[in-house]
């Protein structure tokens, strides 16, 4: 019989504690192992309950969740996840820093409502802390004062027509984007697309933290936007990210895909049909398959595919997807992607 999951609350305000508790019934395999507040140790509560998974509460902490997240990453390294409820203030920036530091997502406490929908959000949730609690992590040790970095300007953006690369990601995506989007070059490289499933509230801050962290310009799509080169457009809450047939921007509040919206499958289609050969669609670490059936839109167009590798993804669901299919063109590890993306951009139009 298989011991169940051990999940560890820390600065989780009592009413989501108590959501919580109602979300993970004897049957969900995942069993709260004990709870620290403002005056816990951290590690300590880690060390001694020895936790597959830890959740930290964003809403109203006693302390910075970066702060918790760093300490538990270069002492107890756990898989970490942050959880709201929605109802608090969102504090986006220490969310960012969060992520930054080492915590693996963002979640929102499923709705206590009936409904399909409420339905789904429930079981994601749960299947989410279980992916979580499988991730390998390696110790992170503290920051040592360095040469500073000195910015490198990013040359004048332009106008590329019939080139783009499209990436998708999920849970674990938030960090994989920061490291792609911070080994890129600027330097007449092609527009990029991105659909990241976060919570609802967070992606304003995604943007402005892969911004700062990237030479390249990271801003929210925008309808009818002209792709420019060295430039990053990620979809907004509760808004499709696609490409008309022209190649601008098409921002839709279509009916969420499979329960998504926005949609890898609908950006990857839509792409594909308005670049065909001219696509780079990039899969990457997320929990389920969205974005598979849009894949082989690319295919069928004479798109490339590039699949995230099982070893480097947090959560190995989307890109398996992508591989078990046969659609990937190339399978990479999540340090050489970057490399690979501008390999394929140097290639003639």
């Amino acid at each position: 019989m298989r011991t169940a999951i051990r999940l560890l609350l820390l600065d989780i305000p009592v009413r989501s504690a108590s959501a919580l508790a109602q979300l993970l019934p004897a049957g969900s395999g995942i069993a709260v192992s004990g709870e620290a507040g403002a005056r816990g140790d951290v590690v300590r509560a880690v060390e001694r309950l020895a936790p597959d998974v830890i959740a930290i509460g964003i809403d109203e902490p006693s302390r910075p969740p970066s702060e918790t997240v760093q300490r538990i990453m270069i002492e107890r390294p756990t898989p970490i996840v942050l959880v709201t409820d929605g109802r608090a203030a969102r504090d986006v920036e220490a969310t960012m820093l969060a992520l930054r530091d080492g915590a693996l997502t963002v979640m929102s406490l499923p709705p206590a409502v009936e409904g399909e929908a409420a339905a789904f959000a429930r079981r994601r949730f749960i299947a989410s802390l279980r992916a979580m609690s499988e991730v390998k992590l390696v110790r992170r040790w503290r920051a040592r004062p360095g040469a500073p970095v000195v910015a490198v300007p990013a040359p004048a953006a332009g106008p590329v027509t019939r080139r783009a690369i499209a990436i998708a990601a999920s849970t674990g995506g938030p960090a994989a984007l920061q490291r792609i989007l911070s080994d890129l070059v600027p330097d007449r490289l092609p527009p990029i697309l991105i659909v990241q499933h976060i919570a609802e509230g967070y992606i304003d801050g995604l943007v402005q933290w892969l911004d700062e962290e990237s030479r390249l310009d990271v801003r929210l799509a925008r309808q009818g936007d002209m792709l420019q080169a060295d430039t990053v457009y990620v979809a907004p809450d509760g808004h499709h990210l696609g490409l008309s047939p022209s190649g601008r921007v098409m921002l839709t509040d279509d009916p969420p895909v499979d329960n998504f919206r926005p949609s890898a499958d609908v950006l990857f289609d839509t792409a594909a049909q308005a670049l065909g050969a001219g696509l780079t669609a990039v899969m990457l670490t997320g929990m389920g398959c969205d974005g598979v059936r849009g894949l082989r839109k690319v295919r069928a167009c004479g798109g490339r595919i590039i699949a995230q590798d099982q070893a480097s993804a947090a959560v190995d669901g989307m890109p398996k997807a992508a591989r078990d299919e046969g659609l990937a063109n190339e399978i990479l590890p999540l340090l050489s992607i970057a490399a690979g993306l501008s390999a394929l951009a140097a290639e003639p139009a």
